[in-house]
């Protein structure tokens, strides 16, 4: 019997033996499982989408818990992916670390998340922090610097799911009354070192800027028998101060009121306001003006004595209130 090639072997076709090649798709030419050893995997059978894993000379074997399926998703554990790369561990009791990344890196070092989609502004780059209800923790992320100090910065979920920015503490709101803190309302309301605020911006302690510049919400302004019969006038300004310029009407009345001033924007419970002259006749009867009334929007101003008839007046005030 003649071989044609190197590397034959003698086979069985049929009635006949002859030289040929040996057909590892037939189980009848081959047998048992081949060593990896021997080039093989050791083993007879491979679970669908598992990834093998070696150890030695043993046989390879195909993870249950580590698998890369066809349409391109590794899964680590036991679920259902629903990512390119998803990780399930079951119940775990205690603290677990998922992923880490270590590296004496003598420059940044980076996490880097990109989405290259430049077409529409639906293309978002998300990075989704979730626990599992109301009755869970809080979703945060902490800041470390090893042996020195920490912060935190996340939503508080037992405390009505306020978005703290929490210095020196594990978890945001770890230390009561410290750092920002943002309400969860439909108009958000922001502490300073507060956990309750109950304005838009309610600091506890001092506060302190260059300027400060309040809105123009001129009030309104109502003349009284204190500045005559016909006096006529106007109010610009706020609530933190305003102008009124005026000229008195006929007879002025002794004693009487001159104008009450009612604000857009009225104070929590009530408000201190002083008066200051902007023009030489203002100046001139500035102790005629006395403050008679005020409540949480307005103030009431009457004479003390009695003011000049016909007589243009021009007054600021500059307010506070709580």
């Amino acid at each position: 019997i003649t071989a044609a090639s190197d590397f034959q072997v003698l086979r069985r076709s049929g009635t006949s033996i002859a030289f040929g090649s040996v057909n590892l798709a037939s189980t009848n030419a081959v047998t048992g499982t081949l060593p990896v050893g021997n080039g093989g995997t050791g083993a007879a059978t491979l679970a669908s989408d598992s990834v093998l894993t070696g150890n030695g000379t043993s046989a390879i074997t195909a993870e249950a818990n580590l698998k890369f399926n066809s349409s391109g998703q590794l899964t680590v554990g036991s679920g259902t992916p629903a990512g390119i790369v998803n990780i399930f561990s079951g119940a775990v009791g205690v603290a677990t670390e998922f992923i880490r990344m270590s590296g004496n890196v003598g420059s940044n070092m980076l996490l880097t998340m990109t989405n290259a989609n430049n077409a529409t502004t639906a293309a978002n780059s998300i990075f989704n922090i979730a626990v599992g209800g109301a009755s869970a923790g809080d979703p945060c992320i902490q800041f470390i610097i090893s042996g020195v100090t920490q912060h935190a910065i996340g939503v508080d979920n037992s405390a009505s799911d306020k978005f703290k920015i929490t210095p020196g503490a594990t978890v945001p709101g770890g230390t009561a009354n410290h750092g920002i803190i943002v309400t969860n309302d439909a108009t958000p309301l922001i502490g300073i070192n507060i956990d309750n605020p109950v304005h838009p911006l309610d600091v506890s302690g001092r506060s302190r800027a260059n300027q400060t510049v309040q809105v123009q919400e001129n009030p309104t302004v109502v003349f009284g028998a204190g500045a005559g019969t016909g006096a006529t006038g106007s109010c610009t300004g706020g609530s933190n101060g305003f102008q009124i310029t005026f000229t008195t009407g006929t007879t002025p009345h002794a004693g009487g009121l001159i104008f009450t001033v009612t604000l857009v924007t009225a104070y929590p419970t009530a408000h201190s306001f002083v008066p200051g002259a902007r023009n030489p006749q203002a100046a001139t009867d500035l102790n005629k003006f006395y403050t008679s009334g005020f409540s949480a929007s307005q103030i009431s101003v009457s004479a003390n004595g009695t003011l000049a008839a016909s007589t243009q007046y021009v007054l600021y005030y500059v307010g506070t209130g709580y």
